[in-house]
């Protein structure tokens, strides 16, 4: 059985980023997570490559019209298609085996850790929010691990990889490539920022439906002998637009950080495709390595774009971290 770390030895939440406090239990499982990240660089080897069987295909296939080549180009792809799909069938199969084990630890530390609060602790803590910390929140870290983390990395290698072979089928664009990459940084970073400070709002809202809900279930007996089920219905209500609002928020920040990155990026390509269209009407690339580079552009974009998306789920993440983590250096006495 996997080895769940004490609560004394966690580092503190402020020399580090939420996330990384969930090593201590990722820690024990690196072998598998080892494995993992060898197939998510074999799916990225195999999108990469696919890019350079197409202008193989188009160049040695298609243009010279030679069937033995066209047969060999299309095996190629075919291959690097085959490996692409293995590597994403053991990505999810490993990393989500890791991430339903992280969570089973994480959970188990967090209840046992619970049961070792004073009495004071429980008497000033709510209920609720106990219980959201130990269902909503890991939940929520279950997602993250074992879809959200494995799917950046594939993407950010694929993403620097993808700017390599752009680079390289065409040098010229290297300057303008490298004017989109601070247009997208910068307002990720400044739109990150507060969409994690919002993201962990919603989740404190709807922890505070949790707590509504469980008071009023466990005082049932007094709510109905002093008639005050309007009153307890109308707090809850006032929790649930509470909830619905901070979300509401939520999404609005997030479907503007997409959209903004999502606008610069294809603005950016293109331009970048307009420029490779110039290339090819000049003879300076032939047919092969327009349509890789295409293929290669596409991939970038795309990748830009899902990490912009990830990047909101990862928000959320960490502020669900960084509850649990506050659970936990919550000081023991019993």
């Amino acid at each position: 059985m996997s080895q769940t770390p004490s609560s004394p030895s966690r580092p503190s939440l402020k020399k580090i980023t939420p996330l990384r406090s969930l090593w201590p239990w990722i820690k024990p499982h690196r072998r598998q997570v080892a494995y993992a990240l060898g197939a998510i660089l074999m799916v990225a080897t195999a999108l990469l490559s696919l890019g350079r069987g197409i202008a193989y295909l188009v160049d040695s296939g298609l243009s010279k019209g030679d069937d033995a080549l066209l047969d060999r180009a299309v095996l190629i792809c075919l291959g690097l298609t085959i490996m692409l799909a293995l590597g994403s069938y053991l990505r999810a199969v490993l990393i989500n085996k890791v991430a339903e084990r992280v969570i089973a630890d994480i959970r188990k530390s967090l209840f046992r850790h619970t049961l070792g609060l004073s009495t004071s602790w429980f008497e000033m803590s709510r209920t609720g929010d106990v219980l959201s910390t130990l269902s909503v929140d890991t939940t929520l870290i279950q997602t993250v691990v074992a879809s959200t983390l494995s799917m950046a990395m594939r993407n950010i290698l694929v993403l620097t990889g993808g700017i390599t072979m752009v680079v390289l089928t065409s040098p010229k664009l290297t300057l303008i490539i490298l004017g989109v990459i601070p247009l997208v940084v910068v307002p990720v970073i400044v739109l990150g920022r507060r969409l994690r400070a919002q993201s962990k709002i919603a989740q404190d809202r709807l922890a505070d439906v949790s707590v509504e809900a469980e008071e009023a279930i466990t005082a049932v007996h007094t709510i109905h002998a002093f008639a005050r089920q309007d009153t307890i219905a109308k707090a809850f209500n006032s929790a649930v637009e509470a909830s619905h609002d901070a979300s509401i928020k939520r999404l609005v920040m997030r479907g503007t950080m997409s959209g903004t990155v999502i606008l610069l990026v294809f603005s950016a390509i293109t331009f970048i495709l307009w420029v490779g269209g110039k290339d090819l009407l000049a003879g300076e690339m032939s047919a092969g390595d327009r349509s890789a580079f295409v293929f290669y552009s596409a991939l970038v974009a795309s990748s830009v774009g899902a990490l912009s998306d990830m990047s909101g789920e990862l928000q959320r993440a960490a502020g669900a971290a960084e509850r649990v983590a506050g659970l936990l250096q919550e000081q023991q006495t019993i």
